[in-house]
């Protein structure tokens, strides 16, 4: 089987592939694309939002992170989608949790954001929710994307991609202290060393993403064991 992997940043993910491949076995071919390949950090930082834009930020293929408006790479990943749909692959995983409008895909399309809230509402139908960003800005933003009838959300902000061991440290205590039921790591940037701090720092369970699509992708094909 060949899986096609679309990153919002540029590709390779090389922080996100392995802990996906080590799931699906060392045999799954994945063919990674990145709606801002082929684009210079001056022209995505020069995007300007529209009205009530979503922030993202991604990792660019130097292993610098960038922000920009979700609006700008709708078409981008559009246009990944098609390429790999030309290269015949079976699937299509979106390494990205935003919440996005429909693409137009002629092969499964697996798309975190959706995954992700239906997954949390599946496991948490009472209590409380901390969800944990990668920017201030996206701390309201997402607010009503993990609000469901009978749990309450707090958000919290810190960054898998720029973010030093004092922040992590920081905001693990603002989340210990709201004693949530379920944290969830809102971004496929955060990797499995962070899940486990979290995990440790808080004593709750955590959802780590890249893991749950991984998991996802294997349960639809003969992948991993």
């Amino acid at each position: 089987m060949k899986i096609g992997a679309i990153t919002a940043g540029q590709s390779p993910r090389i922080d996100i592939i392995p802990d996906i491949k080590a799931i699906l076995g060392k045999d799954a071919n994945i063919v990674e694309r990145g709606a801002l390949d082929g684009l210079s950090r001056e022209t995505i930082e020069s995007f300007k939002p529209e009205a009530n834009d979503f922030i993202l930020t991604s990792r660019l293929n130097d292993g610098t992170s960038v922000k920009f408006p979700e609006s700008k790479i709708i078409p981008l990943i559009q246009r990944r989608i098609d390429e790999l749909e030309q290269e015949n692959v079976d699937l299509i995983m979106l390494l990205c949790t935003g919440e996005f409008p429909e693409f137009r895909s002629f092969k499964i399309l697996l798309r975190p954001g959706i995954i992700l809230t239906n997954f949390v509402k599946s496991v948490l139908s009472r209590g409380k929710l901390a969800y944990i960003v990668p920017l201030q800005e996206q701390v309201s933003s997402s607010k009503n994307k993990w609000t469901f009838e009978g749990v309450e959300s707090i958000g919290f902000h810190v960054s898998p991609y720029s973010g030093a061991k004092v922040d992590f440290l920081e905001c693990s205590k603002r989340v210990k202290a709201v004693n949530p039921d379920l944290v969830i790591l809102d971004c496929m940037g955060f990797n499995l060393e962070m899940k486990n701090f979290f995990n440790k720092a808080t004593g709750k369970p955590v959802v780590l993403p890249r893991t749950v699509l991984a998991r996802t992708t294997a349960e639809l094909f003969s992948y991993g064991r």
